[in-house]
């Protein structure tokens, strides 16, 4: 857990820290939220960190290197949410309903991209994530998730 002094945007701090924990480099480029790892760079493309929202993406786009491997896409998405959430909580930083739902309906998009490219079988722990609030999606509701 990162400890962060009164007045230093700690969501910036903590970013910066898991970015060099893992050996990337970083550039805030972008004014909203989203973000990309460049896998030949070593380098994430983000906003600037400045709120609990910003911090998750960025966080997320760290992620990827960590899961670069891991297919299908899907499922490599879902391991990064998981892995921002994770770094969240274990620095006390509290996600908003708000985060935890466009996570959701992130997961359940990636899925049901995969599923019209020929998936057959959605990982469990997938599925169970997004279940509850996103079984109506096309296939999604057709009974491939039950």
């Amino acid at each position: 857990m990162v400890r962060f002094a009164d007045g230093l945007n700690k969501y910036k701090i903590l970013f910066e820290k898991i970015a060099k924990e893992n050996n990337l480099i970083w550039d805030y480029c972008f004014k909203s939220n989203v973000g990309r790892y460049l896998d030949s760079d070593k380098k994430i493309l983000t906003s600037k960190p400045i709120n609990a929202e910003r911090l998750q993406v960025g966080l997320h786009e760290i992620g990827h290197k960590l899961f670069r491997n891991i297919k299908p896409s899907y499922l490599q998405e879902y391991l990064c949410e998981m892995f921002s959430f994770e770094i969240m909580r274990n620095n006390n930083i509290p996600i908003k309903k708000k985060v935890k739902d466009r996570s959701k309906k992130y997961i359940a998009i990636k899925t049901q991209m995969a599923i019209n490219r020929g998936l057959k079988k959605i990982d469990s722990k997938v599925k169970n994530y997004i279940k509850k609030d996103y079984s109506n999606t096309a296939q999604l509701k057709s009974g491939f998730i039950k």
